[in-house]
């Protein structure tokens, strides 16, 4: 069950060093936002198990896109322009 706090994304990549999912949230339109997700380092460990299709500097692009649910995300800001939504999560739960 879905808490008002929990984000339904899809993870394209993951940065293990830093602790941060990168994502898609799709709001129902031909562009889906751009999202780097913050989660804690053991959280990270349930994407590793995924096909990778490279790895560029510390980013890991994954063979396939996964869709994960963020659980207790917060918002914590964008980048300068606002194209990329910035979040913090609690847990990543594979869907």
């Amino acid at each position: 069950m879905l808490h008002e706090t929990d984000m339904k994304a899809t993870v394209i990549a993951y940065n293990k060093e830093w602790s941060i999912v990168y994502a898609r949230l799709d709001l129902g339109g031909p562009h889906p936002k751009p999202l780097v997700v913050k989660v804690p380092i053991d959280e990270i460990g349930k994407l590793s198990r995924y096909p990778i299709k490279n790895v560029k500097g510390e980013i890991t692009n994954l063979a396939n896109d996964i869709e994960v649910i963020f659980k207790k995300s917060r918002y914590t800001g964008s980048n300068a322009s606002g194209s990329i939504w910035t979040y913090d999560a609690d847990s990543i739960e594979l869907i």
